[in-house]
């Protein structure tokens, strides 16, 4: 009873606990090396019908991919999907706000990174801009999978840049022996912001039906910093869903609803004057299903289809009343339906070649009032689109991939001519109407050579249309401190793509490593002009005003870059492994006229020292980001920092309970040991927001399976 109890003081948040030393969290290195393989021989993964969205059309090894599980998702202490991503090699994300941080991708973000939840797109509005949430919490994640490449031609152009996939149990696929049932708890509590949060999820079922149920809070106040408080940084999440499935014999139908309210502030000086908060909800229908055919062409049929209804008001106080009211709404209604069909394997005088083809359509209406629609007006998107996936067996070591995929995309909104940067009234905005058909191609090989290392080597031809703020905004963003002009006249946005990879995942040694080269066609980006702007006044040359001016445009560029990982397990110790791990990754971008292209990840080395055993896991790393110097045009240099982190898990077997036998798993962690002042090139905010101060956090979670 004493570890029930436990947990549920943490879930209560009732823990004022204080400590001057910490010990550290985890510095996911996208191994999953921490759970430790044992060593086989590796066989080269096919084209498989799989109740995982990513496993069942291509073979993920022929991507780059990286995969946290559910152990390692614990072990960060996170508010967003963003901040468990924030140390991944070849990622980073925006820090916006503990309620707003979204993944970046290779220095790729917004219109080119993907989020889906289970194969669905999280249908949110966070694309738009850093202080929109994503509205999926981790807790209820089972893994985390980060994938760039050839394989994100599956979720269209606007995935260029690579795809984050959240995968839970809200739909069930499968009743294993007949049976379906589990129960999780789990809360936490941390120090720097004197945060709790707290969840729960079962499933149970009998013959062919199951269901699953989840639910969630997390609450924190302004979070500490080398300096102090920094205002503006609460935030109140809470969620659940619901979701039961038919399951058959040679497939399964299922849905799920789900829903997401938040509040959470935004900081920043002028943001924190103005108490300046979002209050998001999001009520979510998701469906998908599969059917497997005993033998003819056809292998199976899968389909996803999801339906969202999303708004947030953006609150702030009004500098003549002083009371509280809403500056901007944005609603966004959105649809998408996706099938593939899988064909069996035929033979041909190169080899076996099976495969999938795929259909997707979707509808989006998004709309903005108040202050949001002076940025930008009601706009509809819709987008029909046609793949193909074909995996070549060559040898019993060498296979090949071709992939291609058309796509249709129609976008209706309102433009604004804007004769020049500076300028006293805003212009009105127009009826305007854009289509674009966006095609790509890819091809990839995989090779299996001796020791368990796979090499791969991918090429891609990828086009991405233009997104609707990137084509209509015309107006002040307060959140960002922006003043925002699109171009109704950009083009398709093309890239040429090359990667070369090795990676082994089982033995004493496990490692992934990549090096990728990517030349645009007319990349669109974020252009500040260097002049500010005046909210309902204009625009002025120079700064002095309240708001950065920017303008979306269109230039050549260069993408290149290093990413890898490794762990290495040095000697067994006391039933357990002790071992070391490392990783380093740079991305360099730069325009065709040799300046720099904006807001790029900084390069950072990292190290650690782990024990691994049955019941214990344990870690001290470091990691260390370079002082950023290779700035754009009006664009500052960043200083680096160095995190300092350690933790310790601990899982204990409880008694019995019928025939299922409890765990629970009981963490110490914490980050930023040394109080380093953290600044993120690539936020907005930078020179105003500091990251988090040290930190404690304390996690508590009992499974009954």
């Amino acid at each position: 009873m004493l570890y029930y109890n436990i947990l549920i003081v943490i879930l209560r948040g009732d823990i004022m606990w204080r400590t001057s030393t910490a010990f550290l969290f985890l510095i996911s290195t996208n191994l999953s090396t921490y759970q430790i393989a044992q060593a086989q021989d590796i066989e080269l993964p096919s084209l498989i019908v799989s109740a995982s969205p990513l496993e069942s059309q291509l073979d993920e090894t022929f991507a780059s991919i990286s995969l946290l599980s559910e152990e390692e998702i614990d072990r960060v202490p996170a508010r967003s999907i963003g901040d468990i991503l924030f140390t991944e090699p070849g990622v980073i994300s925006s820090t916006f706000s503990p309620g707003s941080s979204r993944p970046i991708i290779r220095g790729l973000d917004n219109f080119r990174v993907g989020i889906l939840e289970n194969g669905i797109a999280s249908h949110d509005v966070s694309a738009l801009s850093e202080d929109h949430a994503i509205p999926i919490d981790h807790l209820s994640a089972k893994t985390i999978e980060i994938i760039r490449g050839p394989a994100t031609l599956r979720w269209g152009s606007q995935a260029i840049g690579g795809v984050v996939n959240i995968t839970n149990n809200r739909i069930p696929t499968a009743i294993p022996g007949g049976k379906y049932k589990y129960l999780e708890v789990e809360g936490a509590y941390t120090s720097v912001d004197e945060a709790g949060d707290g969840g729960f999820q079962f499933g149970l079922g009998s013959g062919n039906i199951a269901i699953h149920a989840d639910a969630f809070k997390r609450r924190g106040s302004d979070y500490d910093t080398p300096q102090g408080k920094q205002e503006g940084t609460s935030y109140d999440f809470k969620g659940g869903a619901f979701g039961t499935s038919l399951i058959l014999d040679n497939g399964y139908i299922g849905a799920s609803y789900s829903g997401v309210s938040a509040l959470y502030f935004i900081p920043g000086e002028e943001a924190a004057e103005r108490d300046l908060r979002i209050d998001m909800e999001q009520r979510k229908f998701n469906s998908e299903g599969e059917y497997r055919f005993n033998d003819g062409t056809l292998a199976a049929v899968k389909y996803w289809f999801g339906y969202t209804d999303y708004e947030h008001d953006e609150i702030a106080r009004d500098e003549m009343t002083n009371e509280l009211g809403v500056g901007s709404t944005f609603k966004n209604q959105q649809y998408e339906a996706r099938t593939e069909i899988l064909h069996n394997p035929f033979t041909t005088g190169l080899g076996d070649i099976k495969g999938a083809i795929g259909f997707q359509y979707g509808f989006r209406d998004l709309s903005a009032s108040g202050e949001g629609g002076e940025l930008l007006s009601p706009s509809e998107t819709v987008n029909f689109a046609a793949y193909i996936f074909e995996e070549l067996q060559a040898t019993e070591k060498t296979k090949f991939q071709f992939a291609a995929r058309i796509e249709q995309v129609e976008i209706d909104g309102a433009a604004a001519e804007f004769p020049s940067f500076v300028f006293m009234n805003e212009p009105e905005a127009e009826p305007a109407s854009r289509n674009f058909t966006p095609y790509s191609v890819s091809v990839a090989g995989l090779h299996q050579f001796s020791n368990g290392i796979v090499g791969r080597l991918s090429g891609q031809y990828v086009e991405r249309a233009p997104d609707v703020l990137e084509l209509f905004a015309k107006g002040p963003h307060e959140a960002t401190e922006t003043f925002e002009i699109g171009d109704p006249n950009l083009n398709k946005e093309k890239a040429y793509a090359v990667e070369i990879g090795l990676k082994k995942t089982t033995g004493p040694l496990r490692f992934d490593g990549s090096v990728f080269y990517t030349s645009f066609n007319g990349y669109i980006f974020k252009n500040f002009t260097g002049n500010s702007c005046e909210e309902g006044a204009g625009c002025v040359a120079g700064t002095g005003e309240e708001l950065t001016q920017i303008n979306y445009a269109q230039n050549d560029a260069e993408f290149y870059g290093f990413e890898i990982s490794g762990s290495y397990d040095l000697t067994q110790f006391a039933n357990g492994t002790i071992g070391i791990d490392g990783q380093y990754d740079f991305v360099r971008a730069k325009f065709e006229d040799g300046t720099n292209v904006p807001r790029i990840t900084p390069q950072r080395l990292g190290a650690g020292l782990y024990y691994t055993s049955s019941d214990i896991f344990a870690r001290v790393g470091v990691l260390h980001a370079l002082r950023q110097d290779d700035v754009a045009v009006n664009e500052t240099a960043t200083e680096g920092y160095t995190l300092l982190n350690a933790e310790i898990n601990y899982t204990m077997q409880l008694d019995p309970v019928g025939d299922s036998t409890p765990e629970f798993t009981i963490s110490l962690k914490g980050d930023n040991l040394l109080d380093d002042e953290i600044r993120n090139h690539v936020s907005f905010k930078k020179e105003d927001v500091l990251l988090r101060g040290r930190n404690i956090m304390l996690r508590g979670k009992l499974k009954i399976n």
